[in-house]
């Protein structure tokens, strides 16, 4: 499946659209979710999608209006995790919107958006969410070729996605997905799942060979994996 971003533009606003593609599909599907707009099709044109979204927007609009008045009266949230540590969150209205800055001594996230968007809790969980997606990319990324040179095991595809109830996932294809909320466990910890998931490219089970190539690795996986198990119930 691939995904592929649009926007369309909904009464005063702009909208980012996930098109996600699957050839398996028969039909196609639009989704108005609090966290976007997705839409999944079988494998149609940009222009095609654009059009659909057009002939579509009386609803669209209809649905995020049921939507968002209830995610702009929900409280921001007033902290959030990365790499292991806790930081307070601070929303700065500035000029330059979506950017999101760490105080690594004093543990303060701050958020710049347009004074008019700062109390709009979608956007500042998106502005988070790109946030971690960029620095999973960048760090687990990195993070996941030492470990595959160190084991001797490459994937062929490496994708980083929005997972909701595991931290990654190998396939018999060798293609790993990673859950780029990852990023915000101990690095201790990101290390083990990314070993985790290396590993299954030799065993595709959870066998005695299986733990005893991860074991070899990270002889101190279980007390690892017992704090990844602590922060998995706040993050996924």
């Amino acid at each position: 499946m691939t995904t592929q971003p649009l926007r369309i533009q909904l009464a005063d606003r702009s909208h980012e659209v996930r098109h996600q593609i699957n050839r398996r599909l028969k039909h196609v599907y639009i989704q108005v979710r609090p966290e976007g707009i997705i839409l999944k099709s079988p494998g149609i044109s940009r222009k095609e999608a654009l059009e659909l979204l057009e002939r579509q927007r009386s609803w669209l609009e209809r649905k995020l209006g049921e939507i968002e008045p209830a995610l702009e009266s929900t409280a921001l949230p007033g902290q959030f995790a990365f790499m292991g540590q806790e930081y307070v969150l601070k929303i700065l209205a500035d000029s330059s919107p979506g950017v999101l800055r760490l105080d690594h001594d004093q543990l303060i996230a701050t958020l710049s958006l347009h004074e008019a968007l700062c109390e709009r809790q979608d956007l500042v969980l998106q502005a988070i969410d790109r946030f971690l997606l960029a620095e999973a990319r960048s760090y687990m990324h990195d993070r996941l070729i030492y470990w595959s040179q160190r084991m001797g095991l490459a994937p062929s595809i490496i994708r980083f996605k929005r997972l909701t109830s595991r931290w990654g996932s190998c396939s018999a294809k060798d293609a790993i997905n990673l859950n780029y909320r990852a990023i915000q466990l101990p690095p201790e910890c990101i290390d083990a799942i990314l070993v985790h998931e290396l590993a299954h490219l030799r065993h595709l089970n959870h066998g005695a060979h299986f733990w005893r190539l991860v074991k070899s690795q990270i002889p101190d996986y279980d007390a690892r994996d017992e704090v990844i198990r602590h922060w998995s119930r706040k993050l996924l």
